[in-house]
Order: structure tokens, then sequence, then C-alpha cells
């Protein structure tokens, strides 16, 4: 037997090389009587099923067998003869490529399984990464919203119930003549401050609009001026011409912040101005801003009917009307600037709201 041209013995169970090419195997049959008309045939179990007619050929020729175990059976019989139950047997095996071998293919399917769960778990997180940046795009929107056009209109809703309510009582006065005079002046001024609300509010919507297309981190203010004018006049314009007293306090040695910071730290406390006049009925607000050395601390207190802080906002829109939104939109804006809020509350006994501001 040789293996591509290489003499490969005749031991029995010789192993061959892995990716032999061409296998040679010579045999031959012996008669004292009729030498010339011995006929031969052979099978080699693990590639032919039947027996191969060999003629007077001496020698069988394989090429590229697949690794595995082989067995070579010789068969003889003479020309007036018939095939005998004796034959002559080789057993050979042809080893494995190292690719051929099953921990070589085990390990392959290993990877593809890796990898394709790698490639599903990617394109996973890309998607995720899209619907969290889609749910991201429309909170922003929903609070901008909310901290503009609903402020802005909740506001110039009530100064108007203030006006109509204040004529009514000059109507039903006595002397209703001089208290009609008064409240038409004094609704000539309200009014005048309602459009200067309205003015702000489509000012305040179009800076909105304008942050919604900008990156996140660009400048973003509420009238060019230092944080605590921007603080100390929203809140006044939050109250608006209701009879609320407003304390403004400010502490510490003042130091600038990115507009980014200023923008929401106005945000929350315009929020919570707002919810004092719009849901507490407050008579007092009390606004501190405390630069501390190490940390930037606004306080928001009022002395209106407070509510549940541990109720979900679904839970108080059904309790009172009232879903309380903003308190969301405020942690979401503190989260956005890497601020803690606390929010403390009871019933009938007003709201505290502390933004702390580390190594501001």
């Amino acid at each position: 037997m040789t293996a591509d041209g290489q003499n490969a013995g005749t031991r029995d169970g010789v192993e061959l090389p892995a990716e032999t090419r061409r296998i040679e195997i010579s045999y031959t049959g012996v008669s004292l009587s009729d030498g010339a008309g011995v006929r031969l045939r052979y099978r080699l179990d693990g590639l032919d099923t039947t027996w191969v007619d060999a003629g007077a050929q001496r020698t069988a020729a394989f090429t590229r067998l697949p690794p595995g175990h082989y067995t070579m059976r010789v068969g003889a019989r003479s020309a007036r003869g018939s095939w005998g139950a004796d034959e002559a047997k080789l057993r050979f095996r042809v080893l494995p490529a190292m690719w051929q071998r099953w921990w070589f293919i085990s390990l392959a399917i290993a990877i593809a399984a890796a990898a394709i769960w790698l490639v599903l778990r990617y394109r996973r997180k890309q998607l995720e990464a899209r619907l969290h940046a889609v749910v991201e795009e429309r909170t922003r929107m929903a609070r901008e919203l909310h901290d503009t056009l609903l402020q802005g209109f909740t506001g110039i809703a009530l100064q108007l119930r203030a006006i109509g309510a204040r004529r009514q009582r000059a109507l039903a006065s006595p002397s209703a003549a001089s208290e009609t005079r008064n409240i038409d002046d004094e609704s000539t001024h309200a009014l005048d401050a309602l459009v200067a609300v309205a003015d702000q509010t489509l000012t305040e919507a179009r800076q909105a609009v304008w942050d919604m297309r900008a990156p996140i981190n660009a400048p973003a203010t509420l009238g060019g001026s230092a944080l605590v004018d921007k603080l100390e006049r929203s809140a006044r314009e939050v109250i608006g011409t209701e009879r609320i007293a407003l304390d403004f306090a400010v502490a510490g040695e003042r130091r600038q912040l990115s507009p980014h910071i200023e923008e929401e730290l106005g945000r929350i406390a315009r929020e919570a101005i707002a919810n004092a006049v719009r849901h507490g009925a407050a008579r007092r607000i009390v606004v501190s801003l405390v630069y501390e050395p190490s940390a930037l601390r606004l306080t928001v207190r009022d002395d209106g009917r407070g509510f549940d802080v541990s109720a979900t906002p679904e839970a108080r829109l059904a309790a009172d009307g009232r879903g309380h939104f903003g308190l969301v939109g405020m942690r979401e804006r503190a989260a956005l600037i890497g601020a803690r809020l606390t929010i403390t509350s009871e019933p009938k006994q007003g709201t505290t709201v502390v933004v702390v501001l580390a190594r501001a």
C-alpha cells in the first residue's frame, strides 16, 4: 500500500496522514495450475457497498478518502471456479485533519453561535438605544410644553378668574358705580399684566422649540441675566396679580454656572412656585438660594394646602382631577444636571422643594 507515492507498508491497522490525496493497494492471486486464469475482486468497506470485479488488474486506487476506518477485502477464483469464502483483509485508517476533529467542529459551532448571539445582542442594543432616544425626546418635549405653554396659560386663566371675581364682588356692592370704576382701572392694569405674561409665554415657547432643536448642552437662558435675577423675575411673573407674599433670599458667594444648569434650576423653581399658586392656594412663598462651598442649594417653601407626596400622579389625578405631572418633570430636570431633588409635603402643612447641586 502506498499513500501519495510513499510506501505505507502492509501492517494491519496502519494509520495514514490526514488529507492523503491518493492511496494505492496492490494485490495478487496465486494458482499453481492456472495462474494466468485467476480472477480477482475487491471491496473497500467504508466506501464500497458492492464488490468490484478487478479482472486482470492487480492494483486498486482511491483518491481523497474522507477520514475514517476502512477494510480492504480481496477475493479470488479460478477461471472455471466460483468465488470462495476465503478473502484477504487489510485494515487501515485515514486520520482527520485538525479542522475535521470533533473538538474543532464543536469549537467552530460554539464560536459561530457566540458570533450570532453577539450580532443579535448588538442589534437589540441598537434598537433599544433608538427607542430610548425617541422616549427621551418625547419626554423632553412634554416637559418643555408643560413648563412653558401649560404654565403660562394656566397663569393667564387664574388671573382672568381673579379679575372676574373682583368684578362680581364690585357689582354686588352697594356703591357699585364707584367700585366698578376702581375695578375697571385695576382690570386695565391686570390685562396689561396678562398681555405681558402671554408675550413671555410665547417667548419661552419659542425658546423651548429652539432648545429641542439644539443639543442638550447648548446655551439656553430665560433672559440673559444672572441666575438670581432670573429666579426672582420668574417667581414674580408666576405670582402675577395674586395676593401672595414672596420672600427671596440669597446667601453665600455667588459664582457663575453653565447656562444649561441655570436653565434647569430656573424651570424647577418656576414649577414649584406655579404649583404653590395653582394647586396649593399658598399665601406666602419663600425662595432661597444658598451658595455653599461645595454645593448650591435652592429651596422653595410655601404655606399652602400641601399634598401626599407618596401618591402617584395617576392617584392624584383620580382624587382631585390634577395629575401633578410637573413633579415628574422637576425630578427629570434635576437628574439632567446631576442634582438631588427632595419634596416634603403633608396635607394642610405646605410644601418644601429642595434642590442640591454638588460641586456647583
